[in-house]
């Protein structure tokens, strides 16, 4: 019989110990356990974290349910997703959104929409997983790319509004919530943006990290300034810091199977594809 508990001290150990062997599916997962722990707290990215066990009191899923009202998941094999949102239900937690492997994420949510026929996300996007490994001093730096710091919030604003429109996801969080995300990520180092003179042109920015992998995201050059290969030596410049920062070998992202100028740019880059990722959102 298969069982959920809460991720506690005691478990929490298995628990990421289980998500490693997924780290390129679970990258959220981690990262926001690493950062924030196993119980929803005030940073936007914190949530609950659950487990659900086998017959052989073995894990086999992991999801986590907080502040952005998401589920991030990752299962070793089909379960029916029933158990999931009966559990969530009897909790009171509300369901915004779906975010991990397609695989399992699929059958959730398609269920979940049985379950609440008036539910109409604003996202939905099958994306396309990649991955690369660094290469040590072979990664190439570009001196018009530097790390963001807390000042250039207003630089950086315009450009992750773009970012959301051109993606068409609804950032549905306050001025002063995405200034605290923004200020939270610098001080990661974990914000890049590549620079004309005072003008910001491009960004992009680790989304995710966890010991030796990090995960691309938020990748936006202005419009006027497209199609100049700026996004390649904006990437490029990161994994060099990948390496040297955040002592990385490995870099995974993913982007929608659509996007064919993004995929494009990734695998001219060397970026391989492993899968496919689910990113469904209210």
């Amino acid at each position: 019989m298969i069982k959920i508990e809460a991720v506690t001290a005691k478990s929490a150990s298995e628990t990421m110990d289980f998500l490693r062997r997924y780290a390129d599916q679970a990258q959220f997962l981690l990262s926001n356990l690493a950062n924030f722990g196993f119980r929803c707290g005030d940073h936007l990215n914190s949530s609950d974290y659950f487990i659900l066990r086998d017959q052989n009191d073995c894990i086999t899923t992991v999801f986590s349910h907080g502040n952005r009202k998401n589920i991030l998941y990752q299962s070793t094999q089909a379960i029916d997703p029933n158990i999931i949102l009966d559990f969530c239900k009897e909790t009171q937690r509300v369901v915004g959104g779906f975010i991990g492997d397609w695989t399992g994420i699929e059958p959730l949510y398609h269920t979940y929409c049985k379950r609440n026929p008036d539910y109409q996300p604003s996202y939905v996007s099958k994306e396309i997983l990649y991955d690369r490994n660094l290469i040590p001093e072979g990664e190439i730096r570009d001196e018009s790319v530097r790390l963001l710091t807390k000042d250039d919030f207003q630089a950086w604003t315009p450009l992750q509004q773009g970012f959301l429109q051109d993606t068409g996801i609804q950032e549905i969080i306050s001025e002063d919530e995405r200034r605290r995300l923004f200020e939270s990520m610098v001080k990661e180092n974990c914000w890049w943006g590549l620079w004309s003179a005072d003008e910001l042109l491009a960004v992009a920015s680790l989304n995710g990290k966890f010991e030796t992998r990090g995960q691309l995201g938020g990748v936006y050059t202005k419009r006027e300034h497209r199609s100049r290969g700026l996004s390649k030596r904006l990437i490029r410049h990161i994994l060099a810091d990948c390496i040297e920062i955040h002592g990385h070998t490995r870099n995974i992202l993913f982007t929608g199977e659509s996007n064919i100028p993004a995929r494009k740019v990734y695998e001219g880059l060397g970026y391989g594809t492993i899968g496919h990722y689910a990113i469904i959102l209210e």
